[in-house]
């Protein structure tokens, strides 16, 4: 095909067999193009533009080598396998029911989605996804409890404590803004919310946005952006592992809090209005290993707690039979905390107000 344009009008399904193509444009209108199973289309310098239907069966493959071309039209593209050898943008959805391999090039998903059946090949630095309008990856798939697996090579990874089916992921490419600031430009939206004992996100340099690697921590956003507790970070693979005992479906890389930044509340009001009611340590879950004293004026233990959870409601220690303890009088007490974090123990210690309304 040597023509400066392709024009596909008919009304009726076009069977193509293997072909190269080098126009400027192979066009789809009204009707439709089907890639026969074992078909091998070369767009050489080719953007495709469907306006109809176009379609491919198993073992097709679509290999994009336009220097500055697009991908799509006012319809979705439905492919098997895509190969990509240059530069592209999607200018609509795209269905991939096979894989796509990233030979060379940069794919711009604009604000469009890529429906991925199977999975990412070679993605790297020098070949990548991305997006700054929004488009997202979109996989979907069954996970069982206790496998840790990277769905679609999209560079997240989990361990659920339960099987999930049909769980959509969603990759997307711009940076989430959390206490004023920028993190990485990859975010990962869950369909529903999980619980997962161990997460693992991956990255690349180009998407840092200035963020020095070493300070890259997992942020989800249940009602609002929290830190996960940091596993490990391996600036080497690009790699930053951590694990949440809470229920999520948004994640992201941010620069993690350091010890000094944890926050102690100097209060609370036990008094059964259902504010203040506890003493609330923020972010303390994703510290289990830690312990909670909490003593008098006179130097007695009043309170004391292993691997605490933010459910001291106040009140004081039980008899000697067992019995729970009634609430504390209002006054000022103080607590010694220990948390053991990724950079070792640490005691945080200071005043704490007990004050009911009534």
């Amino acid at each position: 095909m040597g023509l400066d344009r392709v024009w596909v009008l008919f009304v009726f399904w076009m069977v193509l067999p293997s072909t190269n193509c080098f126009s400027q444009q192979l066009l789809v209108d009204d009707g439709g193009m089907y890639l026969d199973k074992g078909t091998f289309l070369n767009l050489k310098d080719t953007s495709l533009e469907n306006h109809g239907e176009f379609k491919s069966s198993d073992e097709t493959s679509l290999f994009f080598d336009s220097y500055e071309g697009y991908l799509g039209g006012s319809v979705q593209v439905h492919l098997n396998n895509f190969l990509l050898n240059s530069d592209c943008r999607l200018t609509a959805n795209v269905i991939a029911d096979g894989d796509v391999f990233l030979e060379q090039g940069i794919l711009d998903l604009q604000d469009n989605q890529l429906f991925l059946g199977g999975n990412l090949i070679n993605e790297r630095e020098e070949s990548r996804i991305t997006s700054l309008l929004g488009g997202e990856i979109v996989k979907t798939f069954d996970f069982l409890a206790g496998e840790s697996i990277n769905p679609g090579n999209i560079g997240i990874s989990m361990i659920l404590q339960k099987n999930v089916n049909d769980l959509e992921i969603r990759r997307g490419h711009v940076s989430a803004v959390i206490e004023g600031k920028e993190g990485i430009a990859r975010y990962f939206q869950l369909s529903r919310p999980v619980e997962s004992n161990r997460l693992t996100i991956h990255y690349f340099d180009t998407e840092r946005n200035g963020v020095e690697e070493r300070e890259l921590t997992c942020w989800t956003q249940i009602d609002k952006w929290e830190q996960l507790h940091l596993v490990r970070n391996d600036v080497l693979n690009n790699v930053v592992v951590s694990s949440t005992l809470r229920s999520s479906s948004l994640f992201t890389l941010f620069p993690g809090k350091s010890d000094s930044d944890f926050f102690i509340p100097e209060g609370f009001s036990p008094d059964g209005d259902g504010i203040n009611d506890r003493f609330e340590i923020p972010g303390i879950e994703q510290y289990p290993q830690n312990k909670l004293v909490v003593f008098n004026r006179w130097g007695d233990v009043v309170y004391e707690c292993e691997s605490y959870q933010n459910t001291w409601d106040g009140k004081g220690p039980g008899n000697f039979l067992g019995g729970r303890g009634s609430l504390l009088h209002d006054g000022t007490y103080f607590y010694l905390l220990t948390i053991k974090f990724e950079t070792g123990m640490k005691k945080f210690q200071g005043p704490l107000e007990i004050k009911k309304a009534f």
